[in-house]
């Protein structure tokens, strides 16, 4: 089985591994880049076609897709991957951050969506995947611009799934683990007025996210995609890795109270049992992580 294939941010992590693994395949490969610096990533794999790309800019995204209908045809599948992580409080992101993070992680995935669309509908079938987050499944603190434009893609392929299925055209959607997507190799930070009160807090945030790094793999993702292109199936939603599938189960069975206490264990500095054991079942180890006090929790021990 071969074909066509178009992939957004495709110079590392999950785009990159799915550029190889099709590319492996025989596939005729279509990939962009957004910095140029990133690009030799993309040309030491033979035989994919490359085109620079800033998804948020629509007379790009619509001179990008022309050009690649016209280098390699119209694709069979496409995957929306190009986006990054505003990181940080809310209270200290700019207005003009969060504006952008949606202008990639949405807007971007939109306007690629849109600009293939009505060739895709022509034609009577393709396939588009939409990679989200499992921050759009259950989000965590300091990423809540992330996790919302991630909810914004959810959203999305829920309503397409349906919408375009009447012309043979399948809409999925990636939920990879957070701590599989390298948030803080592709991230923008929130050090606006108000960030210093939430350092306590965002440290121990982080430091479950480092050490927490390799319970992750860019290669399942890559082969839950190639999997779904040879199945052709229904299937609508993939958790990837074990955090994801994990959040599933997790949102199922806590109610709201118990998940704030679990959360509030990654930021504070007495984590719940609950959050340790999740925590040492990701990174395959035992040891247990240490959290900076709360300045304000004078009687707590640690």
């Amino acid at each position: 089985m071969t074909g066509t294939i178009f992939i957004t941010g495709a110079t590392s992590g999950f785009g990159l591994a799915t550029v190889k693994r099709f590319a492996r395949e025989g596939w005729k490969v279509a990939a962009t880049y957004h910095r140029d610096e990133m690009a030799p990533a993309l040309r030491e794999v033979p035989n994919v076609s490359i085109y620079k790309l800033d998804v948020a800019d629509e007379a790009q995204v619509a001179d990008v897709t022309s050009r690649v209908m016209a280098d390699v045809g119209l694709p069979d599948v496409i995957v929306n991957n190009a986006g990054y992580c505003l990181i940080g409080s809310l209270e200290g992101s700019s207005m003009e951050q969060i504006r952008r993070q949606f202008d990639v992680n949405v807007f971007g995935l939109i306007a690629v969506t849109k600009a293939f669309l009505p060739h895709l509908r022509a034609r009577g079938r393709g396939m588009i995947f939409d990679v989200a987050s499992s921050s759009a499944l259950a989000n965590y603190p300091f990423v809540p611009v992330y996790g919302a434009s991630k909810s914004a893609v959810r959203g999305l392929s829920e309503a397409l799934f349906i919408e375009l299925a009447p012309f043979g055209i399948k809409v999925k959607t990636i939920f990879p683990g957070l701590h599989a997507t390298k948030i803080f190799t592709k991230l923008d930070s929130a050090t606006g007025p108000g960030h210093e009160a939430y350092a306590p807090y965002f440290r121990n945030f982080a430091k479950i996210q480092s050490e927490s790094g390799g319970a992750g793999d860019p290669e399942q993702v890559a082969t839950v995609i190639w999997d779904a292109v040879r199945k052709k199936d229904d299937r609508r939603d993939y958790p990837v890795n074990r955090d994801a599938k994990l959040l599933v189960k997790m949102k199922r069975v806590l109610s709201d109270a118990a998940w704030k206490k679990m959360n509030l264990g990654m930021i504070v500095n007495k984590p719940t049992k609950a959050t340790l054991a999740m925590m040492k079942w990701q990174i395959n180890g035992t040891k247990p992580l240490e959290f900076e006090p709360d300045p304000r929790l004078s009687n707590s021990k640690r």
